[in-house]
């Protein structure tokens, strides 16, 4: 994600990375951080490079970040796409 930042692909809003998480490790709400990294302008960097990053995740999040992001995919595949509860296997 440092790379991407240092290229302008991680805040240009033209890109997004997506990442698969498949562990629930300790990183989980701020992956960007290295808290035994005294390199504070990094970690700013990182923070920065992060927001451009999607994470799919195997277990649900309960923020409400999560539950905005998970309405709009649904409105858009509806819209977009013509997947809805009713043409497609059901929403969980």
């Amino acid at each position: 994600m440092l790379a991407a930042h240092d290229l302008g692909m991680a805040t240009s809003g033209e890109y997004v990375f997506i990442n698969i998480d498949v562990s629930t490790g300790s990183h989980a709400e701020k992956p960007w951080l290295r808290a035994n990294d005294t390199n504070s302008p990094e970690n700013e960097r990182a923070k920065d490079a992060y927001k451009a990053l999607k994470t799919i995740s195997l277990r649900r999040s309960d923020r409400d970040e999560y539950k905005n992001f998970e309405q709009r995919v649904k409105d858009r595949a509806e819209k977009q796409y013509q997947y809805s509860k009713t043409t497609g296997k059901e929403y969980e």
